[in-house]
């Protein structure tokens, strides 16, 4: 069983040894403003005898707690607990060294040195440094709305749809706010396109800043997430501009995490 779990969306892959496979979505879940039993359980059939769980968040020093959840529920399964960027890494990656990137509803940044994750620095998540999220992006558009900075049109656009005061009550008193807020990024596509194109290059151009430029790039960098997928070509762009080579850029794990553990599944049976 794979686990790749967002806050945004959770999916879940069930491989027999067979190489057959299932796909499962669950809701996003994030253990940093939700409870581990909150965790909804997987209907299966099958005899799970090992679990790969790869979520947001997921700091060691919480590591124990989703431990003990899903040994309860799996008992013979042997358990691997890990964070997102690693299932990231080997969807891109697989055994393979270089940097790994996750543009989604959140965003971050590691060393994929073909076994593990190597992050210089501690991952402060959302409120400090989810920069080209779909956090971040919902957040600039709201306050631009708020603050004026809209054209006519786009103003028009949004507020025959939408009223600025019950998304941000509905931000506030949504239980994961940041979830919550990041489905608000979908209110780019109400701004004229020089409108998203001055946003999206600005908070890519802030990712390279704070995430990239610092690294040595010795190797290429993948991108993986719905919002790097739907920016690539800004990414691209100042990729050139910096002379770094880029690898894959995907809009989620799904394909490249299943080829991985199916490859691992055929080599283990000798075929």
């Amino acid at each position: 069983m794979l686990i790749d779990c967002g806050a945004t969306r959770c999916k879940v892959h069930i491989l027999q040894s067979d190489g057959k496979f299932t796909t499962t979505e669950l809701a996003g879940f994030s253990p940093v403003s939700q409870s581990w039993k909150e965790f909804p359980a997987v209907e299966t059939h099958a005899i799970i005898d090992e679990l790969h769980f790869f979520g947001t968040a997921i700091e060691k020093n919480i590591w124990a707690k989703a431990q003990k959840v899903f040994q309860s529920r799996y008992p013979k399964a042997s358990l691997h607990i890990s964070h997102d960027l690693e299932a990231a890494a080997l969807a891109t990656l697989g055994d393979e060294k270089g940097y790994i990137h996750i543009i989604g509803t959140g965003s971050a940044t590691g060393y994929w040195d073909g076994e593990e994750v190597v992050r210089d620095k501690l991952n402060l998540g959302y409120l400090f440094e989810d920069y080209a999220s779909g956090y971040d992006i919902a957040k600039e558009v709201i306050m631009r709305w708020n603050e004026g900075r809209l054209m006519q049109n786009e103003l028009a656009n949004i507020e025959g749809k939408y009223c600025l005061r019950d998304v941000i009550t509905s931000v506030y008193r949504s239980k994961n706010k940041k979830k919550h807020l990041s489905k608000y990024s979908f209110l780019i596509d109400e701004l004229n396109q020089k409108t998203r194109k001055e946003i999206f290059n600005s908070s890519i151009e802030q990712f390279f800043t704070k995430n990239i430029d610092n690294l040595a790039h010795s190797y290429p960098h993948h991108f993986v997430g719905t919002m790097a997928f739907i920016m690539q070509d800004i990414i691209k762009a100042k990729a050139a501009e910096r002379g770094i080579e880029l690898g894959k850029i995907v809009a989620d794990t799904d394909e490249g995490l299943v080829s991985y553990f199916k490859r691992k599944i055929t080599n283990q049976n000798g075929k």
